[in-house]
């Protein structure tokens, strides 16, 4: 699963090495999100510290990447699994992904 979020738009990316057909590729404008609000200067430099984890497709299938894009730089976490920042952080944004990509 890819999270990706923008100034002006939110990118959902699911897939699964089993079943391709269960892939998901979706992309909204952002137009109810304040990217300040979601991540804080603070919170960003510590995000951007974070170490990815292992990968679990081998496991289940299914990867988490959370990539943030600012005007100057982009940040790519993968499976950060175990760490305070990386549970906030995915927590606030599969709030966002059930709100505006989950089937109503």
């Amino acid at each position: 699963m890819i999270f990706c979020i923008t100034n002006d738009s939110l990118i959902y990316h699911f897939s699964l090495a089993v079943d391709s057909t269960k892939n998901v590729d979706s992309k909204k404008n952002n137009t109810n999100y304040k990217f300040e609000e979601i991540f804080a200067i603070d919170n960003l430099k510590e995000f951007s510290q974070l170490k990815s984890g292992p990968t679990y497709q081998d496991n289940d299938g299914t990867d988490t990447e959370i990539r943030i894009k600012t005007n100057k730089n982009e940040y790519v976490v993968l499976n950060a699994d175990r760490n305070k920042r990386w549970d906030d952080l995915s927590l606030k944004l599969y709030k966002i992904l059930n709100s505006e990509f989950r089937p109503k």
